[in-house]
């Protein structure tokens, strides 16, 4: 096999330049992108002196308004532009785990409707409500709600088994985990 020497005399090193000039301040100026907007109450008030354009957000941060929490956007509707909401930012639910003592199958717990809405004559069929019992045995249960002016009244009923039957839970407390939401209009 040939051994093979290069030699050179000169060192060539390449590399980028030491600045890079971007422009990017041609052509025409278009408008400006949507713009979201946050506010205390209802946005045709609140911005009524502001450059709101179509497609704006707007999110309504006053707690006391019955549309807390909205999402609106600026759009055309019917011919003119008007704020529509779209969007409930935080949805009405309450989470809570209550200790609930059950005398012959049937436990109580009262609920109220102002730690889910302050929306006035709710009806029942406003409520989602999901739940669990914990106990270290199966157990079988129904509930039944109303809702007043003020509260929801939830009534569970439950038996365990154990083992070889079916017995009400009765004198014993249990902890239920209550998970309800509210479906504003």
């Amino acid at each position: 096999m040939a051994d093979v020497v290069l030699s050179t005399i000169n060192l060539d090193v390449f590399g980028g330049p030491s600045a890079v000039d971007v422009s990017v301040d041609f052509g025409q100026t278009g408008q400006r992108g949507t713009r979201t907007w946050v506010g205390s109450g209802d946005p045709s008030g609140v911005l009524a002196n502001q450059p709101i354009q179509l497609f704006d957000l707007y999110i309504n941060t006053n707690t006391i308004d019955p549309f807390y929490g909205w999402l609106y956007q600026y759009i055309l509707e019917i011919g003119s532009p008007t704020w529509v909401r779209v969007l409930r930012l935080n949805p009405s639910q309450y989470s809570a785990q209550i200790s609930t003592a059950f005398t012959t199958g049937s436990g109580s717990v009262t609920i109220p409707i102002s730690l889910l809405t302050s929306d006035a004559g709710t009806t029942a069929d406003k409520y989602t409500i999901r739940y669990n019992i914990e106990d270290t045995s199966p157990i079988a249960t129904s509930f039944t709600y109303t809702v007043d002016a003020n509260n929801i009244n939830i009534t569970v009923r439950a038996a365990s088994w154990n083992g070889t039957t079916w017995s009400n839970l009765n004198g014993v407390s249990r902890d239920v985990h209550f998970f309800i939401s509210y479906l504003s209009s």
